[in-house]
């Protein structure tokens, strides 16, 4: 529902669920996305950096607390719409309250709790599958809810689940750092536990780290460009989808379980088979390969049949690459080193993404004429 309202917003009101295809909405597509890579682009700015201190200080701190700050931000963008579906608030609050949200990058927080949880590493890669598939099985029937709720409903509902994952945040949620954690924080030279996390000086400690180990150099180069690359895939293809072939918000529930499903079968039935086959790093190129094809395929689509299809086949591989990366990189260091060096990584990426968001954007506006 937020891409039609936000597209609606930018085409001076029009209706863009009833209508996408029309002149106003495909040139409210392109502003939309135009100004969301714009914001996020601005977002992934500071991201990139809040990433780096956020896992380092979560080794000194614990993961609860980044993981509770988070789900409360996350109550924000939901609260901005509804106040502009319902009061009829600009959206732009809505984008900026976004912003903010998405700065807020606890990805390096992420990977070291899973790396805390699954200790054993060549169990890491099962382990991310196995959560993705949760994620999948609970996001699938809630699909078909929302393809025919209203947008006013709609955001009822997420900001009832919003309030729900924050009062689970409080009370179930576990923390992951083993006890006596504080005996791996960082230490000055009178092997004094050093109480807060100075943002250069973890810049200094993952670069030594970088440069101590090859393979993670490396490995953030995959991360910048297959980051540049998904941003910019991720950038144009709802604008294509919605405002020149005309998905309508039904189409786009239809598009999502394709894709849901797809996930779901990749990651119970091929990566076990691909990673014991192959290897992760193996694995990973096949991933990659997909990358490069997908966006290639998905430009010779003139059919939103042809999108349904090429997604139910191609987007669950692909989709192999996260769990994969993310077992590669929990293996790379030490328990001591997880939150610094997957803090490190994720801004890597977290910086290539803030480039891509606002080259394709602006680049997408330019090629199209704004929609025209």
């Amino acid at each position: 529902s937020v891409v039609y309202v936000a597209t609606s917003f930018f085409a001076g009101g029009a209706d863009c669920e009833a209508h996408p295809k029309s002149d106003e909405c495909k040139q409210g597509a392109v502003e939309l996305a135009f100004w969301r890579a714009l914001f996020q682009g601005a977002s992934q700015s500071v991201a990139w950096l809040l990433a780096l201190s956020f896992g380092s200080s979560s080794d000194l701190r614990g993961r609860r607390p980044f993981f509770r700050a988070k789900a409360v931000i996350s109550v924000a963008p939901i609260a901005a719409l509804a106040l502009h579906l319902y009061a009829g608030a600009t959206l732009w609050v809505y984008f900026v309250v976004s912003m903010i949200y998405e700065a807020f990058d606890i990805n390096g927080v992420f990977l070291a709790f899973m790396s805390d949880v699954i200790s054993e590493p060549h169990e890491r890669s099962s382990g991310y599958a196995a959560l993705l598939i949760g994620v999948v099985l609970g996001f699938l029937p809630v699909l078909p809810l929302g393809g025919f709720l209203s947008a006013k409903a709609a955001v009822v509902v997420g900001l009832l689940a919003a309030f729900v994952k924050l009062a689970y945040m409080y009370t179930i949620f576990p923390e992951s750092v083993p006890v006596g954690y504080q005996d791996l924080s960082p230490r000055d030279v009178a092997g004094r536990v050093v109480q807060e996390v100075n943002p250069f000086r973890t810049m200094q400690q993952a670069a030594a780290v970088f440069g101590r180990h090859s393979f993670i150099s490396r490995m953030a180069a995959v991360l910048v460009l297959s980051g540049f690359s998904t941003a910019g895939l991720a950038t144009v293809a709802t604008p294509i989808a919605t405002g020149y072939l005309g998905m309508e918000k039904k189409e786009s529930t239809r598009l999502l379980l394709a894709c849901g499903s797809s996930v779901l079968l990749a990651m119970a039935f091929l990566l076990r088979p691909l990673t014991s086959r192959f290897g992760d790093v193996n694995a990973l190129r096949f991933c990659l390969t997909l990358a490069v094809l997908y966006p290639l395929f998905f430009a010779a689509c003139t059919e939103i049949w042809h999108v349904m299809v090429l997604s139910f086949v191609m987007v669950g591989p692909l989709v192999l690459q996260f769990p994969i990366v993310s077992a590669i990189k929990t293996n790379l260091v030490a328990a001591d080193e997880q939150g610094l060096v997957q803090g490190a990584l994720a801004a890597t990426r977290v910086a290539a993404v803030a480039v891509a968001d606002m080259f394709f954007g602006w680049f997408f506006r330019v090629v199209t004429d704004h929609g025209k």
